[in-house]
């Protein structure tokens, strides 16, 4: 990643340069202001499968095993829809079992549905927690540095004589 920073109170822009594995290349401004508020604009047409692209591979298949979960159950409720829609048109009655049946399908689809939410949310929160973790530990180090004026006392030595030496000397 090559960066380029314009800025010197914390307001401005800085332009990113991103490059994936694959070569390609993606443009990226973060504008700040002054309140420390930023926006961050992609300056080429990026698409999902370009943000997985620059992703680590473990990141991108967590993400895409996600969505092909969030996918899968989506279908079966569709599927379960159809079938109910059916089953209602037919105007047959199925027996108590099978609507049990349904009904803990359903069920189990909700749970997975919500345990996968927050199993991803659970994730998105370590993310941030590493990111922030991250900017902690990498801190301007010259944060701290201050420019001397050079107008700086050095204090005389007018200390007097200890008078146990002066007594000793008249002696």
């Amino acid at each position: 990643m090559i960066y380029h920073t314009s800025y010197s109170d914390g307001s401005g822009q800085q332009f990113i340069t991103l490059v994936s594995k694959s070569g390609a290349t993606f443009y990226l401004v973060i504008d700040r202001n002054a309140k420390g508020q930023q926006t961050v604009h992609f300056m080429n047409l990026v698409d999902e499968a370009d943000l997985l692209t620059l992703m680590e591979e473990e990141d991108a298949e967590a993400y895409t095993a996600e969505k092909e979960a969030v996918a899968q159950a989506e279908l079966e409720r569709k599927l379960a829809e159809e079938e109910a829609k059916k089953a209602a048109a037919s105007g047959a009655e199925q027996p108590k079992e099978n609507k049990i049946t349904k009904y803990a399908a359903a069920f189990l689809s909700v749970l997975a549905l919500v345990g996968l939410t927050a199993g991803s949310g659970i994730y998105a929160f370590m993310k941030q927690k590493q990111k922030k973790q991250a900017e902690k530990e990498a801190l301007d180090p010259d944060a701290d540095y201050t420019e001397d004026k050079g107008d700086f006392e050095i204090p005389m030595e007018d200390e007097p004589e200890e008078p146990g030496e002066e007594d000793m000397a008249e002696e």
